[in-house]
């Protein structure tokens, strides 16, 4: 539960605190404030910097459209193979994909708002049209991870560039 609020609902912490936990039950509270607290304490101290290898394929920033399900998406965030809990896994049959859940997966902001934790092989090099950039940036809470669109030379395809805390998780994307 506390990974599921801290990456989807991060600032929203405040107000779990101060608006949800004094309706709860004395338990649910004491709980709700603890989970406050190891997010608040987790949130203090620096990530540990994740660097590009081998393996990742698409950088920080890289727009795209979902192969599978036709969503537009830009990365913000990856994993080296998947971090889900095994509920998940099963729920979203990962062990039925080619490459499984040993391929990175990647952490996207969806043209919707929405954010989902996408495999490797369904991330694609289809370029995505100005307007459906021009959308993203639109998104309420976009700018906590990227700070400006630009043009990539050589393809001139569009990507976001990161925010400094993202680039301070991700450096060398």
């Amino acid at each position: 539960m506390r990974s599921l609020i801290q990456s989807e609902f991060p600032l929203d912490v405040v107000h779990l605190e101060t608006r949800v936990a004094p309706v709860l039950t004395p338990t649910l509270r004491r709980s709700m404030l603890e989970l406050c607290a190891a997010i608040k304490d987790e949130d203090a101290s620096a990530p540990e910097p994740k660097l590009v290898n081998g393996i990742i394929q698409h950088r920080i920033g890289h727009v795209f459209t979902h192969r599978l399900f036709g969503y537009d998406a830009v990365v913000r965030g990856f994993d080296y193979k998947c971090e889900a809990s095994e509920q998940w896994i099963r729920q979203m049959r990962v062990d039925t994909l080619p490459y499984g859940r040993a391929q990175p997966f990647y952490h996207v902001v969806v043209s919707d708002g929405s954010a989902r934790y996408v495999a490797q092989e369904n991330v694609t090099q289809v370029p995505v049209a100005d307007d459906v950039v021009e959308r993203f940036m639109d998104l309420e809470g976009f700018g906590r991870y990227f700070r400006k669109r630009e043009r990539r030379e050589g393809d001139g395809r569009w990507c976001f560039v990161p925010s400094q805390e993202v680039e301070a998780e991700y450096p060398d994307s």
